[in-house]
């Protein structure tokens, strides 16, 4: 993946990077609300499956473009931790 993001990088510049981080978020907060207000269909989940794997992608870039991995695990760990606090209080 670091190739291709360089790549990518070389050929549009890091900005785009950023710009299509953004795209792909707001794109994926749409796909959330025509669920939340239409509810589920086969069309739109699909939708999200697409919205999903875009961001999954952007995530990946951006943490390989800033070196995250360490920073992310690390804050996703302790979040984790914290939720299954609050699943224990509620129990």
């Amino acid at each position: 993946m670091f190739e291709l993001n360089q790549k990518l990088i070389e050929k549009f510049g890091e900005v785009a990077l950023y710009d299509i981080a953004m795209e792909e978020s707001a794109e994926l907060l749409q796909a959330i609300n025509k669920i939340k207000r239409h509810g589920q269909s086969h069309e739109r989940l699909l939708n999200l499956a697409l919205e999903i794997a875009d961001i999954e992608i952007v995530i990946a870039r951006l943490k390989e473009q800033f070196i995250l991995d360490y920073d992310v695990n690390y804050f996703k760990t302790k979040k984790m931790f914290e939720l299954n606090k609050i699943v224990e209080v509620i129990k």
